[in-house]
This record gives structure tokens, C-alpha cells and sequence, in this order.
């Protein structure tokens, strides 16, 4: 192996482990967003189900619903 392939599969095993950091901080992230809903309890009746959509559209925009 020369210096220079040496140096590609050093990069490729850095960008994997960035990518593998990202994906545990994503679930960790996912985890506390669903925690948080968890806390966040509006009832049972037509009016609370509609209240508790509006506010996880508004709280949490990126999540799917």
C-alpha cells in the first residue's frame, strides 16, 4: 500500500466514524424530542387531540407526525 491509499482508508475511516457520531446523536436528539412529548399531556377529548397536533407541528417542526 503506498502513502497515498494509506492516507484514503485513514479519511474513509474518519468520515465513517463523523457519520456513525452524527447517527448517535440524532437518536439521542430523537430519545429527548419523544421524552419531552411524553411530558407534554393534553387529554383525551377531540379539542385536547387537536390541541396536542397543533402543538408538536409548532414544538417539534421536523418531526413526522
Amino acid at each position: 500500500m503506498t502513502h497515498t491509499q494509506g492516507s484514503t482508508v485513514q479519511t474513509a475511516f474518519q468520515g465513517k466514524e463523523l457519520c456513525q457520531r452524527e447517527v448517535e446523536a440524532a437518536i439521542r436528539e430523537e430519545k429527548l424530542a419523544e421524552e419531552a412529548a411524553d411530558e407534554d399531556s393534553f387529554g383525551n377529548s377531540k379539542v385536547e387531540r387537536v390541541r396536542r397536533a397543533l402543538w408538536n407541528l409548532l414544538e417539534y417542526p421536523g418531526k413526522e407526525m
